[in-house]
């Protein structure tokens, strides 16, 4: 009896757990500001903070990944943005700076510790961390303003190494870092183009690159590790059928 009830408590506390983190990913409806204190962490790279909750008001500010905020207030009424039905949320930047942000760009606590929100700040960039290492993971090659192929090559592998080499060079082969951040790939061994450098995703496309005063060293990815492995099946299958 008393095994069973164990058990029973064990699958009652993990069905709270999952509500509790459930809660935390939707917007709070029933706020009084003036009484819960409620911060929010930007799940998204370079929010927008607006003048007005209206998604065509002026910009105030851009704020970055994991940074937390102190929400003062929610609009009146809801709004759809992108397709998505939501509220707009007054919150104060850590540089002081008050705006309009779209709440599907938070996660919100309400009256929760410190120890509770650094705990998901943690959680979230080593998450972050896994899913830029999949993105960024295949085959680069450098191209110039006008997007011609140059010299340089770049393999990047998601366990966390890399091979970078000019053609019919002696390859730099090492691990990398994510500087979360700053959005930078650290070349720990150093490269045949010296930097690091910085993933930027312009609409649908991906450029890792790195811009100086005096010039700009741009890749564009030519392949995907899931690519190459989806082209080395195909060469195993034409290899049994010649057979």
């Amino acid at each position: 009896m008393h095994k069973k009830f164990t058990r029973w408590w064990i699958i009652l506390i993990g069905f709270a757990i999952v509500f509790a983190r459930c809660a935390q990913d939707k917007e709070p409806q029933e706020l009084n500001f003036k009484k819960d204190k409620v911060v929010g962490v930007v799940i998204r790279e370079n929010a927008v903070l607006r003048i007005d909750p209206i998604v065509y008001s002026a910009r105030v500010a851009l704020i970055k990944r994991a940074e937390i905020v102190e929400v003062l207030g929610k609009s009146k009424e809801p709004a759809i943005v992108g397709g998505a039905k939501g509220y707009w949320y007054k919150v104060k930047a850590q540089n002081g700076i008050v705006g309009w942000m779209w709440g599907k760009n938070i996660r919100f606590f309400t009256n929760e510790s410190k120890s509770t929100i650094d705990s998901y700040v943690s959680e979230f960039w080593e998450k972050e961390s896994e899913r830029l290492k999949k993105l960024i993971s295949g085959r680069w090659w450098s191209i110039n303003k006008r997007g011609d192929f140059t010299e340089h090559a770049l393999e990047i592998f998601p366990e966390g190494k890399y091979k970078s080499y000019v053609k019919g060079g002696q390859p730099i082969e090492g691990i990398y870092n994510i500087n979360l951040k700053d959005n930078e790939v650290v070349f720990v061994n150093g490269t045949t183009f010296k930097t690091n450098l910085n993933i930027v995703q312009r609409g649908t496309l991906l450029f890792l690159e790195k811009e100086t005063d005096k010039d700009i060293i741009k890749f564009q990815k030519i392949a995907s590790k899931i690519d190459e492995e989806k082209q080395g099946n195909l060469d195993a299958h034409d290899g049994e059928d010649a057979n």
